[in-house]
């Protein structure tokens, strides 16, 4: 009988949970890349700092969104559209994107080691 429950528990649950997890991939991109991306138009940065950390300075054209706000404020951005997540650091940055990923975003990027790494001029 335990070996039944665990066989059911191995093979059962773990479909589940694939079921329920993203199999998107979130791409990391270098400097380069990224600015590469932004002046080309194929790309739109979502800054999820805190407000005060992007009038401080950020990348051009980007859209300000904080972590904390971002789930209620899906409906300001376009579910077909790309967005290159940033944060300071880039740990805020992977928890955007997978917040993305998991309400249907099909194209997510982050910027690798975040605005720390930046390498770029900001704008303010």
């Amino acid at each position: 009988m335990k070996r039944f429950f665990a066989l059911v528990f191995f093979t059962i649950v773990p479909l589940f949970c694939v079921a329920c997890s993203p199999n998107q991939q979130i791409e990391e991109l270098t400097n380069e890349k990224a600015k590469q991306k932004i002046d080309s138009g194929d790309i739109t940065v979502l800054d999820v700092r805190t407000e005060e950390e992007h009038a401080a300075g950020h990348i051009q054209k980007s859209i300000s969104i904080p972590l904390g706000d971002l789930e209620d404020r899906l409906d300001e951005l376009d579910k077909n559209g790309a967005y290159m997540v940033v944060s300071q650091t880039g740990s805020e940055s992977s928890q955007a994107a997978a917040v993305l990923v998991n309400n249907g975003f099909t194209e997510v990027y982050q910027l690798k080691s975040g605005m720390s790494a930046w390498s770029y001029p900001l704008e303010k």
